[in-house]
């Protein structure tokens, strides 16, 4: 990428990239739009996004083999807006993988394997509108994963394995959708006060 300083817009999907190097963007600082999906890729190396971090706003990594996200990851991605990292083999995301993400909008983890949400996960994500935790393995939501987000509107949940769900209106006033279909039965289900224009228990 040496020859593209310029370049704003990289597309790079199926490629068969395994591995992301701290010098593959070194001269590549005004990328906006990446897309890295439909590769195999599990590893990035710390500091491979810090020469675009005042630029880049949309981050595709989905459909690849990533199995874990460490803290390192997204280092200095101040500005992004959509990371998706849908349909990966997601189990394990590190306390503060996100916490350099303060502008982050529309986050996708769907189709992944995380079974928990450790507390304060998305603490740094003060701007969140978009949350995607559809097809996971995820057993129970509680108050403490979303203590931040006031600006949620859309959560989508479903097809997972939750049989408790409690939620209130002091912790996400704005949201006003959620998917919770084709999960477990609920034996606690509890949105105190929340202003939702859709629910789906299905």
């Amino acid at each position: 990428l040496e020859s593209m300083p310029r370049i704003e817009n990289l597309i790079l999907f199926n490629n068969d990239l395994r591995i992301i190097r701290k010098t593959l963007f070194i001269n590549s600082s005004k990328i906006k739009t990446l897309d890295l999906s439909l590769n195999n890729l599990d590893e990035i190396e710390q500091g491979s996004f810090k020469h675009f971090h005042l630029s880049l706003i949309t981050l595709r990594l989905n459909r690849n083999k990533f199995i874990r996200i460490r803290n390192f990851f997204f280092s200095n991605l101040t500005i992004l807006l959509r990371l998706d990292l849908s349909m990966n083999k997601i189990s394990s995301i590190e306390k503060n993988s996100f916490s350099d993400m303060n502008s982050l909008a529309n986050l996708d983890l769907s189709d992944n394997c995380l079974f928990k949400l450790e507390f304060h996960l998305f603490d740094k994500l003060r701007n969140l509108v978009y949350l995607n935790l559809n097809k996971n393995l995820l057993k129970k939501l509680d108050l403490h994963v979303f203590i931040n987000q006031k600006k949620l509107l859309e959560l989508n949940v479903s097809d997972n394995l939750i049989d408790r769900f409690i939620l209130n209106n002091s912790i996400l006033s704005k949201l006003n959708t959620i998917d919770l279909s084709n999960n477990l039965f609920l034996e606690e289900f509890e949105t105190n006060n929340l202003n939702l224009i859709y629910l789906n228990l299905n």
